[in-house]
C-alpha cells in the first residue's frame, strides 16, 4: 500500500464500504466485487491500496479501533485517576463510577460514528472474523479491564479473581443493551436516535442500578 499522510478518497471508500459489507454480511459473505461496487470502484483498487480482502478487512476493525480506543483510554485515565482520590470512601467510588457511566454513554451512544460501527461490532461479539485478536484487545478487553477495576475497587477484591470477571461482564451487559438493543428501545419509545436529552435519561436509569449492583450510595447526576 502507498506511504501517504492519510487514506487517499479511494482507500478511504473502500474502508467505509468494508465496514458497511462486513457488518452486515460477514467476512465470508462479502466478495471483492460487493466492495469495490459499494465504494464505486475496481477490484483491483483493493489489493493496490490494501493487499486483499484480509487486510482490507483488517482496515475496518483498525478504522473502529481509531475512533473508539481514545475515548476508552480517557475514561481510564480519568477512573485511575479519581480512584487514587476516592479511597475507600463509599461516597467519592459513588461519585466516581457516576462521572465513568456519564463518559462510556457519550462514547457509546453519544458518538455518531457507533451508528455505522454497530453492525461490525456486534459481528465480531458473535462470530468473531479473522481479525478479531486485535479488536478484542483495543476495545472488549479493555472495557472488561476498567469494570473489573471498578468491582475490585469497590469489594476489594483482586480485579482477575473470576468471580470479579464475571461481575463486571454483567454490569458491562447492562451499559451494552442501551446500544445492541437500540431497534428494539428506539421502536418502543418512538426515538430515531440518541440525543443528549436522551442519553441523560438512560443514564438516570443505569446510574443508580449499577450502583446499587454494588452497594453503593446512590449520587446526583
Amino acid at each position: 500500500m502507498p506511504n501517504s499522510a492519510g487514506p487517499s478518497p479511494t482507500a478511504q471508500a473502500l474502508t467505509d464500504a468494508a465496514i458497511d459489507l462486513f457488518g452486515a454480511y460477514g467476512y465470508h459473505g462479502v466478495s471483492t466485487r460487493m466492495l469495490s461496487e459499494q465504494a464505486g470502484t475496481n477490484v483491483a483498487a483493493i489489493r493496490y491500496h490494501f493487499g486483499g480482502k484480509d487486510e482490507l478487512y483488517r482496515a475496518s476493525i483498525e478504522a473502529v479501533v481509531e475512533v473508539l480506543q481514545p475515548r476508552l483510554a480517557l475514561a481510564r485515565a480519568a477512573f485511575d485517576q479519581g480512584r487514587a482520590l476516592a479511597g475507600a470512601d463509599s461516597v467519592r467510588q459513588a461519585r466516581l463510577i457516576a462521572d465513568l457511566l456519564d463518559a462510556l454513554l457519550d462514547t457509546f451512544l453519544g458518538n455518531p460514528d457507533m451508528q455505522r460501527f454497530l453492525p461490525l461490532i456486534l459481528r465480531e461479539f458473535s462470530v468473531p472474523g479473522p481479525h478479531f485478536d486485535r479488536f478484542y484487545q483495543a476495545l472488549p478487553r479493555q472495557l472488561h479491564l476498567l469494570f473489573a477495576d471498578m468491582v475490585a475497587m469497590v469489594d476489594g477484591c483482586p480485579a482477575d479473581d473470576p468471580v470479579t470477571i464475571l461481575r463486571a461482564h454483567a454490569l458491562i451487559g447492562q451499559l451494552m443493551v442501551f446500544n445492541i438493543g437500540r431497534p428494539i428501545l428506539f421502536r418502543r419509545l418512538g426515538w430515531r436516535g440518541y440525543n443528549p436529552t436522551r442519553i441523560r435519561a438512560v443514564a438516570g436509569v443505569l446510574r443508580p442500578l449499577l450502583l446499587s449492583a454494588l452497594k453503593l450510595p446512590e449520587v446526583d447526576a
